[in-house]
């Protein structure tokens, strides 16, 4: 596949697997539903921001942009990569509300047992990131397939498994990488990737939904309740009058 069809792929299963069918409702708008329980003078931080996150990179990646027949590998998984680790970061964010300190096993297991995709992502923008000395490698390269990489011993492949031992924390070093003109980058399977990324997503959305204490406790957190029964049509009919 071209990085263009690539790109058609992975919007169609954002849209086919983060949205309702009441569109243009994502998945995420079912942590509104829950927190709120439907009352018309509430509003859902968590739920919303987490909608307006999927619209954007639907509406601003997916639709907006599209690569050129030349638009290299490296900046376009890049730049996606950089767009699923926002998520990432948010849901991790949301577990350390969850789990102070990382003290509740059962919710810590269920964090790394559900969200390997989520912590893939999180690794290979370490990587991006964090480049250590690959910095000292000469044009590295990188594809999609491993049938691409010559078979010879001078050859280093950068694959998730690499990605997994060198980059899940940054305290590791990699000296082999230094002085390298054979080095390649194993890019994952962006089509299967976003599969999986919105597979954890949803499980996610339910982890939340599906659990009254620990949307009970979010709640706390991220719900607005308003005193006035519809506080936009207030304010609007205000400024009107005001004018």
């Amino acid at each position: 596949m071209t990085l263009v069809e690539i790109h058609k792929k992975n919007k169609e299963i954002f849209l086919s697997k983060l949205y309702r069918d009441d569109k243009p409702h994502s998945n995420a708008c079912n942590i509104y539903d829950t927190i709120t329980d439907g009352a018309k003078n509430c509003e859902d931080c968590l739920g919303e921001n987490l909608n307006s996150l999927i619209v954007s990179v639907v509406d601003d990646f997916f639709t907006n942009y599209t690569p050129a027949f030349n638009t290299q590998i490296d900046f376009y998984f890049s730049t996606y990569n950089f767009w699923l680790y926002t998520f990432v970061e948010r849901i991790d964010f949301v577990f350390k509300v969850l789990n102070k300190d990382n003290e509740n096993k059962l919710f810590a297991d269920y964090h790394k047992k559900n969200f390997k995709t989520l912590a893939d992502i999180r690794k290979w923008m370490n990587f991006i990131k964090h480049p250590k000395e690959f910095l000292f490698c000469h044009w590295p390269k990188y594809v999609f397939h491993k049938e691409q990489i010559p078979n010879n011993d001078k050859v280093i492949t950068i694959d998730i498994n690499f990605i997994r031992k060198y980059y899940a924390e940054t305290k590791v070093r990699i000296p082999k990488l230094e002085k390298q003109d054979q080095v390649w980058v194993l890019v994952p399977d962006l089509v299967e990737l976003t599969e999986n990324f919105c597979n954890e997503l949803n499980v996610f959305f339910d982890f939340i939904c599906k659990n009254q204490i620990v949307s009970d406790y979010l709640k706390e957190k991220t719900s607005i309740e308003y005193i006035y029964e519809q506080p936009m049509e207030i304010y609007e009919s205000t400024a009107g009058n005001t004018a």
